[in-house]
């Protein structure tokens, strides 16, 4: 499922499945993260919270995963 999703985003015009392209980019950190690849998630988290149009709820969820990722980051340290 990741891998046709990054591929869709890559390929096909906004929006897919319903999603904008922030909400693409928030779901692909998330996914990313959860596998284990860390800096893809952080280059899709920072395009989400680079992006000044976005709802307060997917900020909220955007640095919050951010957050989430920064504590993951220190304990493998």
């Amino acid at each position: 499922m990741r891998e046709l999703l990054y591929e869709a985003g890559q390929t096909e015009h906004f929006p897919i499945c319903g999603m904008n392209e922030s909400t693409y980019s928030y779901l692909m950190a998330v996914l990313l993260y959860n596998k284990g690849n860390s800096n893809d998630a952080l280059h899709f988290i920072m395009k989400v919270l680079g992006n000044r149009e976005i709802s307060k709820n997917l900020r909220n969820m955007a640095e919050n995963q951010l957050n989430e990722m920064r504590r993951g980051a220190k304990k493998s340290l």
